[in-house]
């Protein structure tokens, strides 16, 4: 430590940061030119510090959790064992646990950026707080069926007709209309799709069923499907007739033979 000599013939002492045990200084006195030694003893008693917390880093991909160990980063004078005390995140980044004296980082279903992690340590008497800066590395999401599109049941020559595919899928790293659209399994039911709205159009005369396999594929090349049933009923084809007959004579006219 230092000692000092105060205005008023008394002394200050001032132990080194941290310090503690024993110490001793000595001061003289001198009185009529003669001059007495003495020897002070100083018993520092410890008191205790408080931890240091250091900010830390971590990285991990959307949708996975990360386990962050910040304890070997944190330090403490005194050689205290120290333990996270608490921690939290913002709730739309994620959620943050303490497991086993590490903190797990969750992030948000799809989140991607920077998340900040705020924790405390403690010695158990005293604290320190930092943070863990995570950043979370985008990944690409496959489209999803937003919506089912219901079997349809048509009559033989409909009118056509449209559905947009735009409603029946999604992907929430496409929100931009980046969706291509496809679709199989269509002999006699044509179909025509522009800027996701697909058009049906009947084969004249043609009555079945076809089951139509519509695809939503994003940027990446991820893809999602679904089926959707098309029974299209027979509907009759009637002919107009014509008959010659003679005048005051009754004439029997098959008018069915010629439809369909």
């Amino acid at each position: 430590g230092t000692v000092s000599v105060n205005p008023d013939g008394s002394v200050t002492y001032t132990p080194n940061d941290n310090y503690h045990g024993t110490d001793s200084f000595t001061y003289i006195v001198t009185s009529g030119g003669v001059s007495e030694s003495t020897t002070v003893n100083v018993d520092v008693t410890p008191v205790n510090d408080a931890p240091v917390a250091t900010n830390d880093t971590a990285i991990t991909d959307e949708d996975t959790p990360v386990t962050i160990d910040v304890l070997p980063n944190g330090t403490d004078i005194d050689g205290d064992t120290l333990s996270i005390d608490s921690a939290s995140v913002p709730s739309e980044q994620g959620t943050v646990e303490i497991v086993d004296g590490k903190l797990v980082f969750t992030p948000a279903e799809n989140f991607n950026g920077d998340a900040e992690i705020t924790y405390t340590i403690t010695d158990g008497a005293l604290t320190d707080q930092a943070t863990v800066n995570v950043t979370v590395n985008a990944v690409n999401d496959a489209p999803v069926v937003e919506s089912s599109i219901a079997d349809q049941t048509l009559a033989e020559d409909f009118t056509p007709y449209s559905i947009d595919l735009n409603t029946a899928f999604s992907d929430v790293d496409n929100v931009d209309g980046e969706l291509t659209f496809s679709v199989s399994g269509n002999s006699n039911i044509q179909v025509a799709i522009v800027n996701g709205i697909a058009t049906f159009t009947p084969t004249a005369d043609w009555n079945g069923s076809e089951a139509l396999t519509f695809t939503a594929t994003d940027p990446s090349g991820e893809s999602v499907s679904q089926t959707v049933n098309f029974t299209v009923a027979p509907v009759a084809d009637i002919v107009a007739d014509k008959a010659t007959v003679v005048e005051d004579t009754p004439t029997i006219i098959k008018v069915l033979d010629n439809d369909t």
